[in-house]
This record gives structure tokens, sequence and C-alpha cells, in this order.
């Protein structure tokens, strides 16, 4: 006689692995206690930055990955099972904070909010099956660097999603007539 096996329940949750992928996976907990892993699909967030000078000449562009904090974590799962979430992942905050991204974060340490870089709605892009683009343009309105970039939920407070130190060799320096374009590129599949 064949074992008959009863699902208990499954649960899907994101498992960190490098570079900023998120692998999602189902996990079925069936009476004889034994957990399967089955490999669905993966998630990552890459950020862009781009330095313009006043006359639109490119200065630098730098690209890496993000890391998702504990906070953007909660938020990923409440958008895909909370049927209430509304919040949209469309605000970029920038800082010049040497700190190294800590999953524990829930705001930027020392967010910039002066110069013309206080934190902005972006725009969303729709860049193919399972990707997507959040794209804000900061008109420079003074003397300011940057290598701390991150993605949040709103407009204000504490609503940190994923974070990026580029560190000082990527620092971005800033004069009044600059432009600072920063993009955040969302890919699963």
């Amino acid at each position: 006689m064949g074992k008959i096996k009863v699902l208990a329940f499954a649960i899907i949750f994101i498992v960190a692995t490098t570079f900023a992928a998120y692998e999602f996976y189902l996990c079925l907990n069936e009476f004889e206690n034994q957990r399967q892993r089955r490999w669905i699909t993966t998630f990552e967030i890459h950020l862009l930055v781009e330095h313009y000078d006043k006359h639109g000449n490119l200065i630098s562009r730098t690209y890496h990955p993000m890391t998702v904090v504990n906070q953007g974590k909660d938020w990923i799962e409440q958008q895909l099972f909370n049927p209430d979430a509304n919040q949209k992942a469309l605000y970029i905050g920038v800082s010049n904070d040497s700190s190294s991204v800590d999953t524990s974060w829930t705001a930027l340490p020392n967010e910039i909010t002066s110069a013309g870089l206080s934190r902005k709605e972006g725009t969303y892009t729709n860049t193919g099956v399972g990707s997507a683009n959040v794209t804000v343009t900061f008109d420079v309105t003074g003397t300011a660097s940057t290598k701390l970039y991150g993605i949040y939920y709103s407009l204000s407070g504490n609503t940190l999603i994923a974070a990026e130190q580029q560190g000082t060799a990527n620092q971005k320096n800033l004069n009044s007539g600059d432009t600072l374009k920063v993009t955040v590129m969302w890919s699963h599949g």
C-alpha cells in the first residue's frame, strides 16, 4: 500500500542569497514531518545611479545590487498576501552616510533633506515580464555628496525597503545645477 501524504500547510517565504537575489520557495510540511523545498522564482533589486553636470554631461554611472532590509521583506510579504495592501515602492532617498547596510534599518541614516535631494516619488516603468524600474531625477540646488541610497514605500517616515551603500570610491560630489538620476530595477523570473 502506497504512503498517503497529507499536506498540512504551505508557506511561501523568502531566502536571501548573495548579490541581492532572493529565491521564493514553497515549503510543504507533511504528516511524516518531511520538508521539501521546490524552487519557484528568483527576485532581484539593483541600483543605477547617474550623475550629470549642469550642462547634461554624464560625470559618472554606478550599478550595484541592493540589500532588502527586514522591514522590506515584511513589506513584500504584505504586498503578496494582504488583500488590503496598497503601499507602492515609489520613493527614493539619498544619504552620504558611510555605514554598511544593516538589515534592521527602517530608514537611511542621515538621509539628506536639503539641496534638492529630499526623498522623492519616482516614476514607475514596466520593463517587461517580471521586471520594472522606479526612477527619480533630483535637480541639485546646492553642494552635497551621496553614496547611500534607499527605496521606500512612503514619502516620509521609517518605511525603507532596500538600501545600497556604494562607498567613497563611488561617491557623487554634486554642485548646484547638477542632476542625480537614481533608478531602482526590480526583476523576478
